[in-house]
C-alpha cells in the first residue's frame, strides 16, 4: 500500500463486533493496523486463536482495505491526468520554487523554478535554422533533463550559446511528461539565468593538508573531477 496516514473504516464492520468478545475485537483491530501499515499478515500461532468470526471480520477488513486503495489510486492516476490535459508547456509565470530536484519527479505538472549544474549539455540546430538544446541540471538534491529551443518570445540565441558544461544556473520552466522517453519527468526552460559560481571551499588551517593520491575524470576507476578543478582548487587554498 502507498503511505498515507489515514484509511476507511465503514459502519457495516460493526456486525462483525457484535460477534466478538472484547479480547478479540481489540486482537482483529491490531491485526487490520499491521496490515495496514505494514501489510502484515498474521502470524501462525495467532491464527491459530482466532475464531471463525474473527478470522471472517479479518478477511472481509483486508478485501474492503484493498479495494479503497484501489479506489484512492485511480482518483489520484484520473486527477493527474486532468492536470495534464489543462497544462500548457508554452504557459509562462506562476513559478514555484523547488529546491529538491528529486520531488520534480512525484509532484503535480506546472511551471516550476529551480537551480543547479549543467552536464551533459547537446546542442543543435533543427529546422528553420533555430538552435535546440539539452542538458542535465544536477544538484546534491537530485537531476533533471532539460529542453529548450530557440523562440522569438523565449530563449535568445546568444543565451544558448553561452550554455557550458559545469555552469550553476536557474531555471524557470514548465514541469512536463517526455512522451519520447516513458513519460519521464523533465523541464521545457523558459528562462535561463547564469548564477555566480559555487564559492570554492577554504583551507584554515595554518598547517595545510596535502593530498598525495586522487582519481581525476580520466581514471577508470572512481574519479569524477577534472584535473583543472583540482588545481583550482589547490590554487585559491
Amino acid at each position: 500500500m502507498t503511505e498515507s496516514k489515514s484509511f476507511v473504516m465503514y459502519k457495516e464492520w460493526e456486525r462483525h463486533f457484535d460477534m466478538l468478545e472484547d479480547e478479540e475485537v481489540g486482537r482483529l483491530m491490531r491485526a487490520v493496523f499491521a496490515f495496514v501499515a505494514r501489510e502484515e499478515e498474521p502470524e501462525d500461532d495467532e491464527s491459530d486463536r482466532r475464531s471463525k468470526a474473527e478470522a471472517d471480520a479479518l478477511e472481509e477488513y483486508h478485501q474492503s482495505l484493498k479495494w479503497a486503495q484501489e479506489e484512492y489510486l485511480s482518483s489520484i492516476q484520473a486527477e493527474k491526468f486532468e492536470a495534464s490535459k489543462n497544462h500548457s508547456i508554452y504557459h509562462k509565470g506562476d513559478y514555484q520554487y523547488i529546491e529538491n530536484l528529486s520531488s520534480l519527479f512525484e509532484m503535480p505538472l506546472g511551471n516550476v523554478e529551480i537551480g543547479g549544474d549543467i552536464f551533459d549539455l547537446n546542442v543543435r540546430t533543427v529546422r528553420g535554422g533555430r538552435l535546440f538544446a539539452t542538458f542535465g541540471l544536477g544538484s546534491p538534491t537530485g537531476a533533471i533533463k532539460i529542453r529548450c529551443s530557440e523562440e522569438k518570445l523565449g530563449l535568445s540565441r546568444d543565451v544558448i550559446n553561452e550554455l557550458k558544461d559545469g555552469q550553476f544556473v536557474a531555471v524557470r520552466g514548465s514541469l512536463e511528461n517526455d512522451q519520447r522517453n516513458g513519460n519521464m519527468r523533465q523541464v521545457f526552460a523558459h528562462y535561463i539565468d547564469q548564477l555566480p559560481p559555487h564559492p570554492l571551499r577554504d583551507d584554515p588551517e595554518e598547517e595545510k593538508r596535502v593530498e598525495l593520491h586522487l582519481h581525476t575524470n580520466m581514471s577508470q576507476m572512481d574519479g569524477i573531477p577534472d584535473v583543472a578543478d583540482y588545481v583550482k582548487l589547490a590554487k585559491h587554498m
